[in-house]
């Protein structure tokens, strides 16, 4: 039988808690976890997320992209386990659900979240999934990489590339090894919106972030470049 539980816990944005860190502290707004937990015969979740006191709408909007991006688990977890059975006399082991805040920050003008969520069904690994939100307090919107920064995508994209370049080395030395992790660099840091929806601001520092295969092999986690951006 399928059972669904919700705990709620109060905190303040000045504490780390399930999962969630406080990287600024400058006009700190008020937060609350909530955890949705939920076990299967097909998976196990666990979900954790803020919400706001005094912003309604953003919460709506948290809520919103973080129990989607579940429910399309859930969908998708039911269908590769049939197709799993199908084909399989082995008992499989339930499915992997895990999501969570991994940082928040809170300035005068902006609310900006990181959400990282790994999912498995089944095969050698998960996958990581990475989203974000930033939000402008006096706008009461989310805004994108470009009207937080200030900066033009193309502006974001050599600065990115140009650090993979420099920092980056899986695969070796060799030429092939260079211009396989060269090409994939490349193609990971084009100079299009898609690849640039990723980030959190504080409203001086831009952090982007990459999920594992954008720029380098699943080994090497999720890839992130700071980039100095005061408006």
């Amino acid at each position: 039988m399928k059972t669904k539980h919700i705990v709620y816990s109060a905190v303040l944005a000045s504490l780390v808690f399930a999962g969630c860190q406080t990287a600024s502290q400058k006009g700190a707004a008020p937060y609350k976890m909530t955890t949705v937990s939920e076990k299967t015969d097909v998976f196990e979740a666990k979900i954790v997320y803020p919400q706001f006191a005094g912003f309604d709408d953003l919460n709506s909007l948290i809520k919103s992209r973080t129990l989607g991006a579940y429910n399309d688990f859930k969908s998708s977890a039911q269908k590769t386990r049939r197709e799993l059975e199908n084909t399989s006399a082995k008992k499989l082991p339930p499915f992997e659900y895990a999501a969570a805040c991994d940082s928040i920050i809170v300035s005068d003008k902006y609310i900006s979240m990181l959400f990282t969520a790994y999912r498995y069904e089944g095969g050698a690994h998960g996958e990581t999934q990475l989203d974000s939100i930033t939000y402008d307090k006096a706008l009461k919107k989310e805004v994108s990489i470009t009207e937080a920064s200030g900066l033009s995508i193309k502006d974001i994209a050599t600065q990115c590339k140009d650090y993979f370049m420099k920092r980056l080395s899986y695969g070796g030395n060799s030429a092939e090894a260079k211009k396989a992790r060269t090409d994939w660099i490349a193609e990971g840091t084009i100079p299009e919106a898609g690849n640039y929806q990723t980030f959190t601001y504080d409203g001086k520092t831009l952090t982007v972030y990459f999920e594992p295969y954008t720029v380098a092999p699943y080994s090497e986690g999720v890839q992130k470049v700071t980039i100095s951006a005061v408006r």
